[in-house]
C-alpha cells in the first residue's frame, strides 16, 4: 500500500505517519522533518523558513528533490506536496480544529516551535499556513487548502492516532472525492435544533447503533473558512452525538453561483448541476450565520437594519464577497 499523508499544521502527520508505517511494515518518510533540518541549518524556525522559501524556491526544490526519487512499493509519505509528486498513492488529508492543533503543540515542547501561550500558537500557526498557501500557489500553482485533492480528509481533532489510522486504511462506500470522515461534534449546525421530535431522534441513534451509520448517505456538508457546515442530514448529525462517534462521513456540496441582489429588494441565488449535491450558506462578519438556502434556487428577503457585506461560500475554492444594501 501507498500512502501521502498532509494536513493542516498539528493535526498528527507525522504521529498518523508512523503509526500507519508501522502497521504496513515500511519505514515512514517525512519531508517535515526535512524542513526542521532546513531551519535548523539556517539558524531560523520553521516559520522564518517558510516566509524564506515564499522567495527562495531552491528550498522547495530540495524537499521536491526528496519526493520524485522515492523508490516504487508500499510507502508512508507525510508531505504537503506528495499526493502531487508521488504517483500511485492514497493521498489522505488530516484535519483538526485550530485551537486544538495549538495545544498539541504547546504540550509537544518543540525546540523549534517556542510559544508562550495558546493564542501566540494559534496566531503563528495561521501564519505559517498562510505563508505555506502562497508559496505552494506561486511555485506550482496549486491550492494545498483544495481539499478535492485528496482521496480522503479525516478528522483527528478527538481521535487518537490509531484510531485515525485504522479509519485511513479500513474501506469505505463513499463515492465522491473526497470521501470525509469528521467528528459530527465539529460540524456546524445551519438550523434551529430545539424543534427536533426528541423521541424520533432517540429512534434514529438506535437505528444507526443497531446497523451502523449508512455510508451511502454522507452529511450533505459546505466548507467554508475551516469549518464544515451542514446542509443537509441534522438529524443524523444529533443522533450521531448522542451515541458518541467518533466520525461520520461527508459529501462536499459542489460551488453555488450567486447573483447580486435585484431591485425586488430579494436576492436571488441559482444552483448549476444536479440539485440535491448543491447548498448555500449566506454569512455576516464576524462569521455568524443568517441561513442556508436549498436548491434549486430560492428567494431571501434581506431584513438587516443596517449595510455589511455578506459573504458567499464557495466551498473548496474560495469565497465571493458582495454588498448587501438593506431595505429603507
Amino acid at each position: 500500500m501507498r500512502i501521502t499523508i498532509a494536513g493542516d499544521i498539528g493535526s498528527g502527520k507525522t504521529t498518523i505517519a508512523r503509526e500507519l508505517a508501522a502497521r504496513i511494515g515500511v519505514e515512514m518518510r517525512s519531508t517535515g522533518g526535512i524542513q526542521r533540518q532546513l531551519a535548523a541549518a539556517r539558524g531560523i524556525s520553521t516559520l522564518e523558513l517558510n516566509r524564506l522559501a515564499e522567495t527562495d524556491s531552491s528550498i522547495d526544490r530540495e524537499i521536491d528533490r526528496s519526493l520524485k526519487t522515492l523508490p516504487d512499493g508500499d510507502l508512508v509519505v507525510e508531505s504537503r506536496m506528495a499526493w502531487r509528486f508521488v504517483p500511485n498513492t492514497k493521498t489522505i488529508f488530516l484535519y483538526v480544529l485550530k485551537h486544538e492543533a495549538a495545544s498539541r503543540i504547546l504540550r509537544a515542547n518543540r525546540h523549534d516551535e517556542s510559544y508562550q501561550l495558546l493564542d501566540d500558537a494559534v496566531h503563528q500557526i495561521c501564519e505559517r499556513r498562510t505563508s505555506e498557501v502562497k508559496r505552494f500557489k506561486k511555485y506550482y500553482d496549486v491550492n494545498i487548502d483544495n481539499l478535492r485533492n485528496y482521496d480522503r480528509v479525516i478528522d483527528t481533532t478527538f481521535a487518537s492516532p490509531e484510531s485515525v489510522a485504522e479509519r485511513i486504511l479500513e474501506s469505505d462506500l463513499l463515492q465522491t472525492k473526497p470521501g470525509i470522515w469528521l467528528s459530527p461534534r465539529n460540524l456546524v449546525p445551519t438550523q434551529d435544533q430545539t424543534h427536533f421530535n426528541a423521541q424520533k431522534l432517540q429512534e434514529l441513534a438506535s437505528s444507526i447503533a443497531k446497523n451502523g451509520f449508512d455510508e451511502n448517505r454522507p452529511i450533505g456538508a459546505l466548507y467554508v473558512n475551516h469549518a464544515f457546515f451542514i446542509v443537509e442530514g441534522h438529524r443524523r448529525v444529533g443522533a450521531a452525538i448522542q451515541l458518541g462517534l467518533e466520525f461520520v462521513p461527508l459529501m462536499l456540496i459542489v460551488p453555488a453561483l450567486v447573483i447580486a441582489p435585484q431591485p425586488d429588494r430579494f436576492l436571488t441565488v441559482t444552483f448549476p448541476g444536479a440539485a440535491d449535491q448543491l447548498g448555500c450558506i449566506l454569512m455576516a462578519p464576524p462569521a455568524k450565520l443568517i441561513t442556508v438556502l436549498p436548491p434549486p434556487s430560492t428567494m431571501f428577503p434581506p431584513t438587516l437594519t443596517s449595510a455589511l457585506s455578506l459573504t458567499f461560500s464557495v466551498p473548496a475554492v474560495g469565497v465571493e464577497e458582495r454588498p448587501l444594501v438593506p431595505v429603507t
